[in-house]
């Protein structure tokens, strides 16, 4: 039976917007550089000048009279973002301030290919979106084709919409190239309510006011348009003072800070960021509940400096959290181990920041399996493992080898190894989930490895427990292996299916051989090779 938490908070940041349908209409301005909307969501832009022409159209549940041309000569790139200027038409850029949920209702040209119709080619006859934070990289959108438009007696046309999970910070570019793409509207709507967000793009009015008349604590630097602080801050809210009062900036209320002084944090209204200019420089978050989940966007401040990232305390990290290059701003996702704050520090040098944000309940979990095939996950709460994953503990270390044991469900706080195809897992929670013996640990901090732990791999032996070198970071729920004095580099679970249990006593008609290749004729506990496969005899 799922479990239902209910969380209260003392502070309710970001509530779920109803959705809202943007319509192109005969109203709506054509020229270069024209709003399309600009609300507390989104603001959406025509760089280029485009054609609003008449046309009534029933798309789902919608009703439009107008559309607009969407179409480049050119892709988007890191270098020109929004495309290159095709006459009549334009692209759309999206600065989003809170993550959302967004729909294009729009006509799209059909692939008729001997008669075959095709609406979900990558023939460059859709529409598209670019995401201008990873260098215009094409993201998925999910497509439905509502009605088809025949010409001339052929499918040549389809009615539908494109559905996109956009994130708040994020600045995205709708695009089309190789047909012009008509589009009725647009429809967006806040993804999850939320118990915090905190938008570090956006600087209000009061704030820069505030900022401006503190010169005694902020100098501001013109030609980077920012603000350095001059003040050493030890684990305190951000505060600029004005007529002899200190107040918080609302843009980062509820944080606190801990940096050195002369420039150790900035604000940045030009380049929509908050700096964390160092190392070792911390923002700590309201207390929290355990099984919340904190989503924070990153990215570090130097092109070279690959060894920095975020850390964090009292956090189950599920994503993110590594290195990344200064062209890349990354998503950092963690489930909150424990009630209490969540403490983010720059490790080896600056980093900056978009946002983060704190979602306002949970009763399910995500798992993230790479194509590697295999992760470990741990979970505050207790969960059962869904369908199409297999999850196991680690029975005991025997050799070389880590012996598996496969399990259903997975108690608080306990980590497992969980197999499956590459994709995202939604593990429910339960009322609760029995424990076995397990030689996973977990720890709710990151760890500084002293050469003792054994990290899931999959290395030049295959997939196992491999020892992690000195001074490296093991992220906080992230199962490992702690193996004192042992000269063994992995622990490997022999083959991508583990390794066969045998209860009791064994089939004599089988043939053991130990791990030197020698026959055993009367094997006892242990682990053999049977059939060419390893197996333990329990």
């Amino acid at each position: 039976m799922k479990k239902t938490i209910t969380l209260m908070m003392t502070l309710m940041m970001a509530i779920c917007a109803n959705a809202t349908v943007w319509k192109a209409s005969g109203s709506t301005p054509a020229e270069a550089g024209s709003q399309l909307v600009n609300d507390d969501l989104i603001t959406a832009t025509i760089p280029f000048a485009t054609t609003v022409k008449s046309a009534k159209k029933t798309i789902g549940d919608e009703s439009f009279t107008h559309y607009i041309q969407v179409r480049t000569d050119k892709d988007p790139t890191a270098e020109a973002p929004n495309g290159t200027e095709k006459t009549g038409s334009s692209s759309i850029v999206l600065d989003v301030k809170k993550s959302i949920t967004l729909t294009l209702y729009y006509r799209r040209q059909a692939v008729n290919t001997e008669g075959e119709i095709s609406f979900n080619s990558n023939d460059g006859k859709d529409v598209k979106v670019y995401d201008q934070n990873d260098k215009c990289a094409v993201i998925d959108g999910e497509l439905t084709i509502l009605e088809e438009q025949e010409v001339d007696g052929v499918v040549a046309y389809g009615f539908g919409t494109k559905k996109y999970e956009l994130v708040a910070g994020g600045k995205y570019t709708i695009a089309a190239r190789g047909t012009t793409i008509n589009l009725y509207g647009i429809k967006y709507e806040g993804t999850v309510a939320a118990a915090y967000e905190w938008d570090f793009t956006q600087l209000s009015d009061d704030d820069i006011d505030l900022l401006n008349a503190d010169t005694d604590h902020w100098e501001y630097d013109s030609s980077n348009e920012r603000w350095n602080n001059g003040v050493e801050l030890n684990n305190v809210p951000l505060t600029a003072t004005k007529d002899g009062a200190a107040v918080e900036l609302a843009f980062t209320k509820g944080l606190k800070f801990k940096a050195g002084k002369g420039g150790k944090l900035r604000v940045e209204k030009k380049n929509k960021r908050l700096s964390l200019n160092g190392a070792d420089i911390t923002v700590t978050t309201p207390t929290l509940k355990a099984g919340q989940v904190i989503t924070i966007r990153s990215r570090i401040g130097n092109k070279t400096a690959f060894e920095r990232r975020l850390v964090a305390t009292n956090l189950y990290v599920t994503e993110g959290f590594g290195p990344s290059t200064k062209d890349e701003w990354i998503t950092n996702i963690g489930i909150v181990a424990k009630d209490g704050p969540v403490t983010i520090t720059t490790k080896s040098g600056g980093i900056n920041l978009q946002s983060i944000s704190v979602s306002l309940e949970n009763t399910e979990f995500q798992a993230i399996i790479g194509k590697a095939g295999w992760v470990t996950f741990t979970a505050p709460l207790p969960v059962s493992i869904p369908e199409g994953l297999t999850a196991f503990v680690v029975d005991e270390i025997n050799g070389d080898f880590a012996l598996l044991s496969d399990v259903t469900e997975a108690p608080a706080h306990q980590p497992v190894v969980l197999k499956g195809e590459a994709g995202t897992y939604t593990l429910p929670v339960v009322e609760s989930a029995s424990e076995k013996p397990n030689q996973l640990t977990v720890s709710t901090d990151f760890v500084t490895a002293d050469g003792s732990q054994y990290a899931l791999a999959n290395g030049n032996k295959g997939i196992g427990f491999y020892r992690v070198k000195s001074d490296e970071i093991i992220n906080g729920g992230k199962g490992f292996l702690k193996v004192s004095g042992s000269s063994s580099n992995a622990f490997t679970f022999g083959d991508a299916d583990g390794i066969n249990t045998i209860e009791g006593n064994a089939n004599p008609r089988m043939e053991f051989y130990n791990l030197q290749g020698m026959q055993v004729a009367h094997p006892t506990k242990g682990l053999y090779i049977v059939n060419g496969k390893k197996v333990i005899i329990k």
